[in-house]
């Protein structure tokens, strides 16, 4: 028996051959489907019809739904805790399925400004080159905590929600960072981060002005007499050199972890603060055409359903009692 080696042409050929049967096996399929369809023409056009009228009237205007995003700057809690804390919110339910567990009840809104919001999610906040600079949101939350290229930075969480009413989609936002705000373990973490920030920023800006200090008493107020040495003998007068040693080097980065540190301390104002406002997008998520479409697809599925069974229902029948 002799062993044929596969070159690369072989593989590309095999390929091709399977793509053609698995084409040719969908276009036989979807020829029976519209066969079978097209012998109960009444019942499918019918199925169709409802779903394509029942998509186009969610995509009426008062029912437009908008996707809304924000980032949270955390002061003290990780954001793996405050992904935590916020998990509740997550899955919370309409306000007309759980009177407990909802947007109304959660984040203490009203149930008018509950009802128009749904969907939030929690995202990580990716940074590439670690410059403490975010680069992209991770929507499908596929980053991981061992990946050095996509590392997610600690200190920030981006939210997603879908609103109706693109108005009050930052008081819902308000609402989600108060809630989380009010977590023990948050508040916790919140006092211990602005202790230390403080501590930092009296440290550093004690540490400028004694260098400042220094640097004036060396600049002005030594004169070259500590460097003369004399010996009690005239013969032996040594005059050295002074050397002068600037402290902007030193000064500069001290600055600028002050500037560094107070900054991040002028947003310590919560645990959770905002950066920047909420955006909205201006394309409904359910749109007209984008609704008419999944409601053909789905409808031709119902369609296809409902005449296959119509199709095999005596003959099943009539097994069923034995004929």
């Amino acid at each position: 028996m002799e062993n044929k080696e596969l070159t690369l042409w072989d593989l590309c050929l095999r390929f091709f051959q399977w793509f053609g049967n698995a084409l040719k096996l969908l276009v036989s399929l979807f020829g029976k489907s519209l066969q079978l369809c097209y012998r109960h023409l009444f019942v499918s056009i019918a199925a169709v019809l409802i779903v394509v009228g029942f998509f186009i009237f969610d995509a009426r205007p008062s029912n437009k739904w908008y996707k809304a995003e924000g980032v949270m700057l955390l002061n003290g809690p990780q954001a793996e805790l405050a992904r935590e804390v916020l998990k509740p919110v997550e899955k919370a339910f309409s306000p007309d399925i759980s009177p407990v567990q909802n947007y109304s009840s959660l984040l203490g809104i009203s149930e008018d400004v509950a009802e128009e919001h749904k969907s939030f999610k929690t995202h990580f906040v990716i940074d590439c080159l670690n410059d403490s600079t975010a680069d992209f949101i991770d929507y499908d939350n596929s980053s991981s905590m061992t990946d050095t290229l996509r590392m997610r930075m600690t200190d920030r969480l981006a939210f997603t929600f879908q609103t109706r009413d693109p108005q009050l989609a930052s008081v819902f936002a308000d609402s989600v960072r108060a809630y989380l705000c009010r977590d023990p373990r948050v508040k916790a973490s919140f006092c211990a981060y602005e202790t230390d920030l403080r501590r930092e920023s009296l440290l550093l800006n004690r540490q400028i002005h004694l260098l400042d200090s220094l640097t004036d008493e060396f600049y002005f107020h030594q004169g070259i007499y500590p460097n003369l040495q004399y010996t009690g003998n005239p013969n032996n007068l040594l005059i050295g050199r002074r050397e002068i040693k600037l402290f902007y080097n030193d000064l500069f980065k001290l600055v600028s972890d002050a500037s560094r540190v107070d900054n991040r301390l002028s947003f310590c104002t919560a645990p959770a603060v905002a950066l920047g406002e909420v955006a909205v997008s201006p394309k409904a998520v359910n749109g007209l055409f984008s609704n008419a479409i999944y409601g053909l697809l789905l409808g031709f599925l119902l369609a296809l359903l409902l005449s296959a069974c119509i199709e095999f229902a005596k003959p099943v029948f009539a097994w069923l009692a034995g004929k």
